[in-house]
Formats: structure tokens, C-alpha cells, sequence
């Protein structure tokens, strides 16, 4: 069954969903993906970052941990100094 949550930060808008995803590599055993999109406080604007993530996780709650702080770090990084390599939000 598939997981979504929308949370806030930073006026921001975080989407994330969780989903079982089967991996060979650990036997055949359940884990989970997630995929995440953040969405920027003028919803006119395009959505700043859509990521899906390679790794498997062993639960929901990791996945949705990883996620969430991953997406927040992303935020945190657009707010920071203006390095040359900062990303565009």
C-alpha cells in the first residue's frame, strides 16, 4: 500500500510518497521506496525538485525519514550563501 504525506517547511511544500517495492537483492523480502516533489510557496510556479530515490529501505518510516530530510536539506541549501553551485529554487 502506497504512503502519502504532505508536510511544510520553510513555506515549502514537501510531497512524499512511499510505495513496497520488491528487491531481488535481499531475498525477495519487502522494502520500500520513496520518491518526493517540493513545491515552492507561489504554487503558480513550476515545482522546484522532484527526486526519486535509488536506495531500498527496510520501512516506511525510513523511507519517509530519509525523504523528508533530504527534501528539508535541499530547502536549507537554497536559503544558504550564494555559492556558485547552490541550486536554483
Amino acid at each position: 500500500m502506497e504512503t502519502q504525506v504532505s508536510t511544510s517547511y520553510r513555506g515549502y511544500t514537501i510531497d512524499v510518497l512511499i510505495r513496497p517495492s520488491e528487491s531481488d537483492w535481499m531475498k525477495g523480502r519487502l522494502r520500500y521506496a520513496a520518491s518526493w516533489v517540493i513545491i515552492p510557496p507561489d504554487v503558480s510556479a513550476r515545482q522546484v525538485e522532484s527526486l526519486t530515490e535509488p536506495s531500498r529501505f527496510l520501512t516506511r518510516d525510513a523511507a519517509l525519514t530519509y525523504a523528508e530530510h533530504t527534501a528539508r536539506k535541499f530547502i536549507d541549501d537554497c536559503f544558504a550563501p550564494a555559492p556558485a553551485n547552490r541550486p536554483q529554487c
